[in-house]
C-alpha cells in the first residue's frame, strides 16, 4: 500500500476515520495534566523545604534559650528563671500571632541580651 498522499489524509479525517480534533484535544489535556501534576509536585516539595527551614530556625534559638533556664534552675536562680520564661512566652506569643512570618524569633538570645542590659542599666540608675 505504501504511504498515502496527504488529500487521502483530509478525506479519512473528514469521513470520521480519523477525528483529527479529538486528537489534538486529548493530547493538549494530557499535555496540560502533565504540566499541573509536575508544578503541583515542584510546589509542594518547595513548600516542604521552606517548613523545614522554618523548624530550623525557630527550634535552634528556642533550644538555646530553654538550655539557660534549665542552668538557671539547677543554680538555683528562681527569679532569673522566671523573667525567661515569661520573656519567652511573650516572643513565642508575637511569633505565633504573625504566624512567623513578620516576627523573627531567630534573634531570641540577642533581644534576651538586650534586655537584662537594659534592666541591669535601670537598677544601677535606680541605685
Amino acid at each position: 500500500m505504501g504511504i498515502k498522499p496527504p488529500h487521502t489524509w483530509n478525506r479519512l479525517a473528514k469521513s470520521g476515520g480519523i477525528n483529527m480534533s479529538k486528537k489534538f484535544l486529548l493530547s493538549f489535556l494530557i499535555v496540560c495534566a502533565i504540566n499541573v501534576i509536575t508544578c503541583y509536585l515542584f510546589c509542594s516539595m518547595y513548600r516542604r523545604n521552606c517548613d523545614v527551614l522554618l523548624l530550623s530556625g525557630v527550634k535552634a534559638p528556642i533550644r538555646m534559650f530553654l538550655k539557660g533556664i534549665q542552668e538557671d534552675l539547677s543554680d538555683g536562680n528562681i527569679d532569673n528563671t522566671r523573667e525567661k520564661i515569661n520573656f519567652l512566652s511573650d516572643e513565642w506569643e508575637k511569633f505565633y500571632i504573625t504566624n512567623g512570618m513578620e516576627y523573627d524569633i531567630g534573634n531570641l538570645l540577642v533581644r534576651w541580651e538586650e534586655k537584662s542590659n537594659k534592666d541591669m542599666e535601670e537598677e544601677h540608675k535606680d541605685e
